[in-house]
């Protein structure tokens, strides 16, 4: 059961107005938080590690 501090690539995306597939490739780099765990296909982060990790990037280029 998901907490309010955990969230999925889409979650992610849309709380951060970035696109999900920017989201994906965030997660292909080093130092991108580790998925808590897996619900079917759909991935799970600790939102606190990813929006740190955001933050550190400093990427401000959005997707609406």
């Amino acid at each position: 059961m998901k907490t309010r501090n955990e969230g999925t690539v889409a979650e992610i995306a849309a709380e951060d107005g970035r696109s999900v597939q920017r989201i994906h490739q965030f997660a292909l780099e080093a130092g991108f938080p580790t998925p808590l765990y897996t619900v079917g296909k759909s991935k799970v982060y600790d939102l606190r590690a990813v929006r740190r990790f955001l933050a550190k990037r400093g990427d401000k280029r959005r997707t609406a």
